[in-house]
Formats: C-alpha cells, structure tokens, sequence
C-alpha cells in the first residue's frame, strides 16, 4: 500500500520508509542529494526518463514544507533523530 502525503500527490512512502516519487524506487533524497552534488534538472531528467520535471519540483517542495515543519516527518525519521541525540525532544 502506498501513501501520498497531502498536497503532494507525487510523493509516496514506499521504500524503506523514504518518501519516493510515485512509487518508483527514486527517493526524494535521492533527488536532493544529486541536486546538493550540482547535477542539474536535466541531467536528472536524462539519466531518470522516468521522472519528469514536476516530480523533482515537488520533491523540492516537499522537502522545504518538511524542514519548514509544515508537515510532519515520518515516523523512521523521529526514530533516527532520537537516536543521534537522546535529547532530543520530539
């Protein structure tokens, strides 16, 4: 079963946890961390056909609603952060 996350149709929780795009094994941290390395959109675009632009603007999006606090993180992710630091209060 898949989950889209309100306001962001694109996005699904569907591999370990990871919010990815429409199902396919593409997380959004995959796409931020090839942004973040300076490939660019359409780079990403030719080397993904299956992505479109719209899906690494949402995957952007989402991620800044997400740092924002707009919308919450998923439950792998608090468990992490607990981990990291034990005090910190969720």
């Amino acid at each position: 079963m898949t989950r889209t996350f309100e306001g962001f149709p694109r996005i699904t929780k569907v591999m370990a946890g990871k919010p990815c795009i429409g199902g396919m094994p593409v997380t959004v941290g995959m796409i931020l961390g090839e942004l973040g390395a300076g490939t660019t959109i359409d780079e990403l675009l030719a080397d993904y056909a299956y992505l479109d632009r719209e899906d690494i603007l949402e995957a952007l999006h989402y991620r800044a609603h997400l740092e924002n606090g707009a919308i919450p993180a998923l439950e792998e992710d608090r468990v992490r952060v607990r981990l990291l630091d034990p005090d910190t209060e969720l």
